[in-house]
């Protein structure tokens, strides 16, 4: 269950044990105003193919803000603040057509990465995308996206979003070094190597 909906014995428990920590909604809000101009730049299609990530993404309310982080109350699609909210509704204004729609959403979630240490967490950070991504669709064309798109998007949602201890950039508890997949050059990397020339 999301961290709001947690026994607060629970959360105290993850935040002392686990260092796990939640950000409100509004803290959410104000810092990806900032990251959003780093983002943007020369016109929509560069803004929806930068890349971006959210280190230690619990779940993901960087990335998309499906609910409210400190009441669990729903927020509507148009008025979400993520990131990757904020891209979708680039592709709401510029599209109407379902299959360019959807050939530029498969581009803005194949730019958006993340990572997280907590399993469960990482669970409802693959979650809230992908059903973000099926709530945009059913908001836009009134209909559910077909069983083909969705494992195509749930495939691009597992690698983009793993769990990993970000201080070793290993599986959990494990030397495993982590892999990501960059879809721009269709190729599995490790992610030790991301930014590294050559």
């Amino acid at each position: 269950v999301p961290r709001v909906q947690k026994r607060l014995a629970d959360q105290k428990k993850r935040t002392s044990k686990k260092a796990e920590v939640f950000t409100p909604t509004w803290v959410c809000e104000k810092m990806t105003d900032v990251a959003e101009n780093d983002l943007k730049g020369e016109d929509w299609k560069e803004y929806i193919n930068k890349t971006c990530l959210e280190v230690t993404c619990g779940e993901a309310p960087f990335l998309t803000s499906r609910y409210d982080t400190t009441t669990g109350q729903m927020i509507a699609v148009p008025d979400r603040i993520g990131l990757l909210d904020r891209k979708l509704n680039v592709l709401a204004e510029q599209f109407h057509d379902y299959d360019m729609w959807m050939c530029w959403a498969i581009n803005a979630y194949a730019s958006t990465y993340g990572y997280e240490w907590q399993g469960d967490s990482l669970l409802l950070a693959r979650a809230n995308m992908l059903l973000t991504w099926r709530e945009n669709f059913k908001w836009l064309f009134g209909i559910e996206p077909d069983a083909g798109k969705v494992r195509n998007m749930a495939a691009i949602i597992s690698w983009n979003v793993w769990q990993m201890d970000g201080l070793k950039k290993t599986v959990p508890g494990t030397d495993i070094p982590c892999k990501i997949k960059d879809w721009k050059a269709d190729k599995e990397i490790l992610f030790k190597d991301v930014g590294e020339d050559g």
